[in-house]
Formats: structure tokens, sequence, C-alpha cells
């Protein structure tokens, strides 16, 4: 999976060093991928980011544990042969 960087959010190791007080507080915007030996090896970005980051994967974990909760569920209704529709499921699971 590649990701798209543009070039001027791209910087050294070694100017992040140098620099650092202005990527932090330039970082709140967008984030900064520092390179070392001109491969991306970190990246900074601001805590607002990172909390919207978070939030979005606490939420896609739920969705996948529904899922795979439907997915469980269904598979033993087929085995036991019990029928159930996703909205019973849903109510009877609160999701």
């Amino acid at each position: 999976m590649g990701v798209q960087i543009a070039s001027d959010r791209m910087i050294s190791s070694t100017d992040a060093v140098r620099d650092f007080g202005r990527l932090l507080d330039d970082s709140q915007s967008a984030p900064y991928f520092i390179l070392r030996h001109n491969k991306p090896e970190a990246v900074m970005l601001g805590m607002g980011q990172y909390e919207a980051i978070q939030e979005q994967l606490v939420k896609l974990q739920d969705m996948l544990d529904h899922v795979l909760l439907f997915m469980e569920l269904e598979t033993r209704g087929q085995e036991s042969g019990e029928e159930i529709t996703l909205d019973e499921l849903a109510a009877k699971y609160d999701l």
C-alpha cells in the first residue's frame, strides 16, 4: 500500500532535529514525514489529528466486532437450523 506524500511535508531527520519547534507548530495543521536515508521513517502529527485517527480506529474496531459477531451467530444459527433476521439479531444484542 503506497502513500502519497507532498514533498513540502517531507523532511530529513537532521533537519527535523534542527527545526523541531517549527515542525511541532506546523504539524498541527498537517503531518510531517521524517526521512532517514531518504526513506520515510516516522510521522509527526498534531494531537488533534492523532485523536481523530484513534476515534476512527475505535469505530472501525466496533464495526468489525459487530460483523464478526453477526457472522458467528449466523453460522451457529445455520448449524442449529434456527433462523434469525438481522433486525432480530441487532435487537437481541443491542447493535
